[in-house]
């Protein structure tokens, strides 16, 4: 595995356990928001705006590595 692998799973550390959820539900298990909203009973903007600050943050994260 190469540095970008420990990157990102230090990035992902520092979610919390929803935020990884969310992740996780999107992008590995291919939920839309609105499945995703549905499992975890919550509103369809919650979610899309949760995914929206996530991604952010990993941004954030990955460009200061």
């Amino acid at each position: 595995r190469g540095l970008g692998d420990v990157y990102k799973r230090q990035a992902l550390g520092r979610l919390t356990d929803r935020q990884r959820q969310v992740i996780e539900l999107h992008f590995w298990q291919g939920y839309q928001y609105k499945e995703i909203a549905i499992i975890l009973g919550r509103d369809p903007s919650a979610v899309s705006h949760m995914m929206n600050n996530v991604l952010k943050r990993l941004r954030i994260y990955m460009i200061e590595k």
